[in-house]
């Protein structure tokens, strides 16, 4: 297993090799110089945020710019960039779970459209990978997977499946279709995301991607992730115990042993 150092020199190394114009910018200081790359990813993503909770999210995330990250990670971002400029953005998280395990959080991942079809959002997910091993063994931790919310067609109106397509640049259901190819599954049961105050963003499933190849995921480990993404959304812990939502959710999940893990598109 190779040292957090090592594996982003490594990658930072296959960037330069696609082009030697890319290059691999890390973050999680807001006084570090390398700030600069978020406030210009900001920029570009208020022009993508097209459904009302998502503007809500970004809004709230721009209430914390020019403070110190929160995380049990080294790193927060990763740009990818072109001549200074971000052309790829992934936003994650580590969160411990319990003594023994932890997952990761991926908060966003975005890659600018003509860059796109290049294999950026894979490497920076392998890139992750390591990264999360590495503090793995670092911490004496197991890492079981990833999760990430998404639009969820299902869940939405046709006029907010036209918008989420024209804004962003990709079809929601070609979207679904780029998380099944990376492995990502749908977790089988009803998922409301925490409320943020502006209430909940209920056009969003959660979906995971297992460290290795399995078809359930034990309800017990779902519960505690989402008791801790929770408190992490709302930042207070004892008001994270009392949303309707969460409760709403432990309550399924606990009448079973097992959540399947299916297929995003049947």
């Amino acid at each position: 297993m190779e040292n957090y150092n090592a594996v982003r020199t490594k990658y930072k190394k296959k960037i330069k090799a696609i082009s030697p114009e890319f290059d691999l910018i890390f973050l999680n200081d807001a006084h570090s110089p390398n700030f600069r790359y978020l406030r210009a990813y900001f920029r570009e993503m208020k022009k993508l945020f097209s459904l009302k909770g998502e503007l809500s999210d970004l809004k709230s995330i721009s209430l914390i710019l020019g403070r110190n990250f929160r995380g049990l990670n080294r790193e927060s971002w990763i740009f990818i960039t072109d001549r200074a400029k971000p052309i790829a953005c992934l936003n994650y998280d580590l969160i411990a779970v319990n003594k023994k395990i932890y997952c990761g959080l991926i908060i966003y991942l975005s890659v600018k459209t003509k860059y796109r079809r290049r294999g950026f959002a894979r490497l920076l997910l392998n890139l992750l990978d390591e990264i999360a091993e590495a503090e793995a063994k670092r911490r004496r931790l197991k890492l079981f997977g990833y999760f990430i919310e998404t639009n969820d067609p299902g869940k939405m109106t046709s006029s907010e499946i036209k918008l989420d397509g024209r804004m962003s640049g990709i079809k929601t259901k070609e979207r679904l279709l780029i998380w099944q190819k990376l492995q990502f599954k749908k977790l089988n049961f009803r998922y409301t995301q925490p409320s943020f105050g502006s209430g909940p963003a209920t056009y969003l499933s959660l979906i995971f991607r297992p460290k290795q190849t399995k078809r359930y995921l034990k309800s017990a480990v779902l519960i505690e992730y989402l008791k801790e993404f929770t408190a992490f959304t709302i930042s207070d812990k004892k008001q994270a115990a009392r949303d309707e939502d969460l409760k709403a959710m432990i309550n399924e999940l606990e009448e079973k042993k097992e959540i399947a893990l299916v297929d995003i598109i049947p």
